[in-house]
């Protein structure tokens, strides 16, 4: 499971969805774990993002 952080320590979606990736197993089981740690990690990408907006906005960015 640690060749599926990149190096900041995130999950990489690239990598833990990559079709080349050797150790991917046809199990659905383990698809069903790999799609459940991708929705995971956009959940997680979708609220940093939201944070930076709020951040960006208090400070009065011209973008907002």
């Amino acid at each position: 499971m640690d060749d599926y952080f990149d190096d900041e320590g995130s999950l990489s979606l690239f990598k833990l969805m990559s079709p080349s990736d050797p150790a991917r197993a046809a199990d659905p089981a383990t698809r069903s774990f790999r799609w459940a740690l991708a929705e995971q990690r956009l959940a997680q990408m979708a609220a940093e993002a939201e944070e930076r907006v709020r951040v960006l906005k208090r400070r009065g960015s011209p973008e907002f």
